[in-house]
């Protein structure tokens, strides 16, 4: 077996607790010295460098992006000014979108708060690497453990002290308790068009749970070492998410230092999904989305798709019962494609659904799906086979 050419890549990660005073994209005298001596490392290496700030879930998410892309900017500059050339600099605010601990303990929170220097042979590796990181399936499960109130030990019997850390700073086995898992509220109080589903409480199935890790022979990204190990897992890829539990992401772009704009690589679509319409019928009401569009390379949306419903449809219908732009983010694995589409309370009483695009969806024309939605002060589930609209076929 040939193996295939790629580049080789290495990703640093530096500790953000003492970089920058809160809510300050300057770096700290100490921090920029610091930084000063590690930029000197990769002047002159005719590489390309990809700077990518990272904060806690403290702030709204839109702060912590902006603050987050701020700062790697800043950090970027350092390295200009320690002789790694602009048109080599890139940087890139994820905020707290990626965490690596948990956000609900100082310690964890500091954990999060960092700098990643990511270095690579070209520009396109750069945008391959944000790519996988930002389709990989884990995400969005690890930024709902990174929310969840770490387990704690039960208080022990009266009769028997707490146990200290011996000289080693060993501790004795302790045993947790985890409360029950809590379900997601509704919007509004009340119901309105009923998709016939089940309540959540009774219906477990995740539609994201079909999906499959990549495996590193399937993409670009695949042959950068050591950065394609350090994404690799042994957990399950979004195992316990759904839509419902998740919340939409804006990818952030990979902007230049150059010229701070971003870049962009041209891409074919996924087959099937190239601003196609899928819909299927519900209960009696016909359900679509239409601009459904995922690139090829990266698995990453490019368009946001209009959501749609048409409440107890007869064949001629013209006007949706309920209509609006959605926002949506995808998740690559290597047998397919899992399509998150939020939606807003202009189409109350649906929240989200979930759609699960196969490899080679584009000849079958069917996706397996699922609808979120409110009734009677619960969230509500139903499975929803969609089908390509022949309109929209290429």
């Amino acid at each position: 077996t040939q193996k295939k050419d790629g580049e080789q890549g290495i990703a640093v990660t530096v500790s953000n607790t003492a970089m920058f005073e809160t809510g300050s994209s300057k770096p700290t005298v100490s921090a920029a010295d610091d930084l000063q001596e590690l930029a000197k490392t990769y002047a002159n290496k005719n590489r390309k460098v990809l700077i990518v700030g990272h904060t806690d879930a403290t702030g709204p998410d839109a702060f912590n992006r902006k603050l987050s892309e701020q700062r790697a900017r800043a950090v970027a500059k350092i390295f200009s000014s320690a002789g790694v050339s602009t048109a080599d600099l890139y940087y890139k605010g994820a905020g707290a979108d990626r965490p690596v601990a948990t956000n609900q303990t100082p310690e964890g929170r500091a954990i999060n708060r960092r700098v990643e220097v990511v270095e690579l042979e070209t520009e396109k590796g750069i945008i391959a690497y944000d790519s996988f990181v930002e389709s990989d399936p884990n995400l969005p499960a690890r930024v709902a453990a990174s929310l969840e109130i770490p387990e704690t030990p039960p208080a022990p019997p009266k009769s028997q002290p707490t146990q200290k850390p011996s000289d080693e700073g060993q501790v004795a086995s302790k045993t947790t308790t985890s409360s029950p898992t809590q379900l997601p509220k509704t919007l509004k109080v009340g119901s309105s068009i009923d998709f016939g589903g089940q309540s959540i409480a009774d219906y477990d199935q995740n539609l994201a749970e079909q999906i499959e890790k990549k495996e590193k022979d399937d993409s670009f990204i695949a042959s950068l070492w050591p950065i394609s190990d350090a994404q690799a897992s042994n957990e399950d890829p979004m195992l316990g998410t759904t839509c419902i539990n998740d919340t939409y992401r804006p990818v952030g772009e990979v902007m230049s230092l150059d010229d701070d704009k971003p870049i962009h690589s041209t891409s074919d679509y996924v087959p099937g999904l190239y601003s196609t319409s899928w819909h299927d019928q519900v209960n009696g009401h016909l359900v679509g989305l239409t601009h459904v569009a995922v690139l090829k390379d990266s698995g990453l949306t490019n368009k946001q798709p209009t959501f749609f419903v048409f409440e107890n449809y007869q064949k001629g219908d013209q006007d949706p019962t309920l209509s609006a732009s959605a926002s949506a983010r995808s998740y690559a694995g290597k047998n397919g494609v899992i399509y998150r589409v939020f939606l807003d309370e202009t189409v109350w009483p649906a929240r989200c659904v979930d759609v699960f695009f196969p490899k080679g969806s584009a000849q079958g024309k069917t996706a397996d799906a699922r609808i979120y939605y409110d009734k009677n002060e619960q969230v509500f589930a139903n499975a929803m086979t969609l089908k390509i609209a022949k309109s929209t076929e290429q």
